[in-house]
């Protein structure tokens, strides 16, 4: 599990892939967050709540493996898969989108994917383009 448990401010956690993660939010250990915060285009097991939803947090456009639920509060969650068929070779480190990650694609948030190339308007959710 990753976790997000801190009152945070301006914290952007944007196009990642977690072959492995299940992202928890926890308000109930403190997390709060301003609404500059977001958790958006990432590719995960799962996103959970542990404790009230912060409503004014931005969850969005994120792919989930299959066997996860939408988040309370998610906008536009695609939910399929899992990490060998929506990834080229998770267990080597190649995050290439394949399967339903590559068809779904999300509007970019960051410009550059992790290898330096540039985004389109819209990529897959995830790390790499």
């Amino acid at each position: 599990f990753s976790q997000w448990s801190k009152p945070s401010s301006h914290v952007v956690v944007a196009h990642n892939s977690l072959s492995n993660q299940i992202q928890l939010v926890r308000p109930s250990q403190g997390f709060t967050a301003d609404s500059y915060c977001m958790l958006a285009n990432n590719a995960m097991r799962g996103i959970e709540w542990t404790g009230t939803p912060d409503a004014g947090f931005s969850i969005t456009d994120n792919h989930l493996f299959g066997a996860a639920v939408n988040p309370v509060g998610a906008k536009r969650t695609t939910i399929s898969g899992t990490k060998q068929d929506i990834f080229v070779d998770a267990s080597q480190g190649n995050f290439s989108p394949i399967g339903a990650l590559h068809s779904s694609p999300k509007a970019s948030i960051a410009r550059f994917d992790k290898g330096g190339n540039i985004r389109g308007a819209s990529a897959p959710a995830g790390a790499v383009r």
